[in-house]
């Protein structure tokens, strides 16, 4: 029986894996060889978030002045305070999603992203031999597969929020944390020929890991214009996290054959 220390020790080595990945992430993309990986998904994100911010501003400027106008003279004084919480609340938020929506839209460039990372850090590069146009079909196929499984489960928690409403903004972090941690590590599967359901399954072995670095992909993409470096980043990312957890589940499956 494992000591009560060690079985800390390896639950703490477990959650600094994302960490570990993402930060091997950010110092992928700052190679040379992952230039001409990089400047599609960048420039397609770059152009989503400007057109998001641009709209958002001039929204919340109606949006806020239209708020003003209905409260009485004597919370006119609120507004310091209102104004600034309603463009951090809707920026951030916004931003998340509009880069979750670019990491979408992006994905037939993030699977050469993800196919470069694997022959950077384990020597094979793992894709399949398509051109431009029928890589973007298929990748596009495989999200239509993914939005199905995000509606499902965006569904679920609209309905467990409602339910629980006062633990609703924990629900709606962590189910966010698991579709985008899906999202960028499904690519290593994609590339290898895996069905979709594949990725599922080593997430939901692995939901320490894979909350830490949903959590942190949530967090980073919340940054307007930063988070156009950090979607190839966390591709990644994504990448190395599918490998490792890979790596975990071979090691234990030994074990596990030995008990029985």
């Amino acid at each position: 029986m494992k000591s009560p220390n060690l079985l800390r020790g390896l639950v703490f080595d477990r959650l600094t894996i994302p960490v570990k990945a993402f930060l091997r992430g950010f110092l992928l993309i700052r190679l040379p060889c992952f230039r001409q990986y990089l400047w599609r998904p960048v420039a397609c994100s770059l152009v989503i978030v400007s057109v998001f911010l641009f709209f958002a501003f001039s929204y919340i400027k109606t949006t806020t002045h239209s708020i003003m106008q209905l409260l009485p003279d004597w919370l006119s004084f609120s507004g310091a305070i209102l104004v600034p919480m309603v463009y951090v609340i809707v920026i951030v938020s916004g931003t998340w999603l509009v880069g979750f929506v670019a990491i979408i839209i992006s994905s037939p460039f993030l699977g050469s992203l993800s196919s470069q990372t694997e022959e950077h850090e384990y020597g094979a590069a793992i894709i399949a031999d398509e051109s431009l146009i029928r890589s973007a079909i298929s990748a596009y196929k495989r999200e239509l597969t993914k939005l199905r499984y995000h509606l499902t489960v965006l569904l679920a928690a609209l309905i467990i929020g409602l339910i629980l409403s006062p633990i609703a903004p924990l629900i709606w972090l962590i189910v966010g944390a698991w579709l985008t941690a899906v999202q960028c590590v499904d690519h290593a599967s994609e590339n290898r020929g895996l069905p979709f359901s594949h990725t599922r399954t080593l997430l939901r072995r692995n939901p320490g890991p894979t909350i830490v670095f949903g959590s942190l992909a949530v967090g980073l993409l919340a940054l307007p214009f930063f988070n156009v470096l950090v979607i190839p980043a966390s591709v990644c990312a994504g990448t190395i996290l599918w490998n490792v957890l890979h790596e975990l589940s071979e090691k234990r499956t030994p074990t596990a054959t030995t008990r029985q």
